[in-house]
């Protein structure tokens, strides 16, 4: 299988397509031609299973991912990484403007750091992830870089996840406050689920007292479609999202010994526990009322478990969940 991805790579840029095969080329499949962050899980298990087999050939070929896209996915300029890639190392429609919520849309423009579903086209933070794992276990000298480069705009990602708004409920109500302006984004407005106001639980979301602004925000929408660190964000915030934003943090803690990434990991999970814990279990979403178990809250757990660890803490309470 490896050899498979391996033998549709550009030779002289180690990028190959997201799918291959030429089933997938008849179709006129965009993922047929483009190199996305989807090859971020491909590039783990390539080292992992190259170091368990001792085959420094897949070793080489996990690593080759990891730096191409490090090479050809980085806009210095900007500071932000490019969603999709052109074989010859080229960024996808890097100035386009993306839609809202869509399915199945061909990553253009910059990387979205949350997206609006699980198991998207893009798959930012498990690239993240690689590379804090990679400068960790495998070269500390060629991905710690790329790592701190990720770390930069997950950080900025974090703190503007509302795009100024104080939490979700202010968020939405923003959003349906300006029927106009969001006539372009019919997409985004027909999923009531998303705009819905959420319903009381055994241990609410609080609205707070938090002051709604009066008036919409244009900069919202635009940054929204414009791609980068804001991008979707509150319509992403996924458990998953939460969960590998901690392990990130505490990788990069471990590898920096910055107490920065340490608090970030602390804020991600005190808001993953006010946000998502619905009094009797985890749901999904921010705005979810309701458990589904592909939004991958056992991600959120396992990463509540480490950063427990890293904290020195031991009293884990395993009898109060039902």
């Amino acid at each position: 299988m490896a050899g498979y991805h391996w033998s549709r790579r550009n030779p002289k840029t180690n990028l190959f397509p997201s799918s291959g095969g030429a089933s997938a080329a008849r179709t006129n499949r965009w993922d047929a031609t483009d190199f996305t962050t989807m090859q971020s899980v491909l590039a783990y298990h390539l080292i992992v299973a190259g170091r368990r087999t001792h085959s420094d050939t897949l070793v080489k070929r996990g690593r080759a991912i990891l730096d191409a896209y490090a090479k050809y996915g980085y806009d210095a300029k900007k500071g932000l990484f490019y969603a999709s890639l052109k074989l010859d190392g080229g960024p996808v429609k890097p100035d386009a403007e993306r839609p809202p919520v869509t399915a199945q849309d061909q990553p253009v423009g910059y990387l979205a750091m949350w997206q609006p579903h699980v198991g998207w086209h893009e798959l930012p933070l498990q690239m993240a992830q690689a590379y804090a794992w990679a400068a960790e276990t495998v070269d500390r000298t060629a991905y710690l870089e790329p790592a701190q480069r990720f770390g930069r705009i997950l950080q900025k990602a974090w703190r503007d996840r509302y795009a100024g708004y104080p939490d979700w409920p202010a968020y939405a109500d923003a959003m349906k406050s300006d029927p106009k302006r969001l006539k372009s984004y019919k997409q985004v407005v027909s999923k009531q689920r998303y705009l819905a106001p959420r319903k009381r639980c055994q241990e609410p979301f609080s609205h707070g007292d938090e002051k709604v602004p009066d008036t919409f925000l244009p900069e919202l929408l635009d940054a929204y479609v414009k791609g980068g660190y804001v991008y979707q964000a509150p319509f992403g915030l996924f458990a998953d999202h939460y969960g590998r934003l901690i392990q990130f943090a505490l990788t990069m803690h471990r590898l920096t010994g910055q107490d920065d990434w340490l608090t970030l990991a602390r804020q991600v999970a005190d808001a993953a526990l006010s946000e998502l814990w619905r009094g009797r279990i985890f749901v999904g979403h921010v705005a979810k009322t309701h458990y589904y178990n592909t939004d991958h809250v056992g991600i959120l757990l396992h990463a509540l478990l480490q950063l427990d660890a890293a904290i020195g803490g031991s009293d884990l309470r395993i009898d109060v969940f039902f």
